[in-house]
């Protein structure tokens, strides 16, 4: 069930065959063997290696989300939301390593977002706080320097009035007379609910 490639007279296994990781970890090996660089058949890494590329960072952190963010064993939406955070972060950077991911490459990144014109401030800024803990992920299982996470950590967050990033106006209260026609739909505990919530 592994991919791999054989060249040099060795066979170099890439994972599971079929795998997002297979086919990146394909890419690096080709072009570490295409550069001259040496790549050992056994740990699959180059004498220059950089550690593992964004994209196998993410990989990596997607399968740890995918089983740590479930409840009754099904995905939470905060699943969905990291899955998308970290699209325009793979654009970028996917084939950055890891350990060379900066400060201005994450304000690169929360740009693309604003730029794109359909993400709110407040949600642009969890956005960036789901990167930052996909990296914390990587400093605790040793994938990433901690310096890397340090200078993550020093981006400040989007603050209002002063960023282009769209900022949705506050919530306000229900009109009494809106709040009057829904009684009459609703079940008596939600009618209950609703006044205690007006006392």
């Amino acid at each position: 069930g592994q991919a791999r490639v054989w060249f040099g007279g060795k066979d170099h296994y890439l994972g599971e065959y079929g795998s997002e990781e297979s086919r990146v970890r394909y890419g690096q090996l080709i072009s570490q063997h295409a550069s001259g660089v040496a790549v050992d058949p056994v740990t699959q890494q180059g004498s220059n290696d950089c550690g593992p590329s964004v994209h196998e960072l993410v990989a990596a952190f997607r399968t740890h989300a995918n089983i740590y963010y479930r409840k009754a064993g099904k995905v939470t939406a905060e699943y969905h939301c990291i899955i998308s955070a970290v699209r325009p972060l793979l654009d970028l950077y996917g084939s950055t390593p890891a350990k060379l991911f900066g400060p201005a490459a994450l304000k690169a990144v929360r740009q693309r977002m604003i730029d794109g014109g359909t993400m709110c401030r407040t949600f642009i800024n969890k956005s960036i706080g789901r990167i930052r803990r996909c990296f914390r992920y990587g400093v605790e299982n040793e994938l990433v320097p901690p310096a890397v996470l340090i200078g993550l950590e020093a981006v400040a967050p989007l603050l209002a009035g002063r960023t282009e990033a769209i900022d949705h106006p506050p919530r306000s209260p229900v009109p009494q007379e809106t709040l009057a026609l829904v009684k009459d739909h609703v079940d008596q505990e939600t009618r209950d609910l609703t006044d205690l919530a007006l006392l």
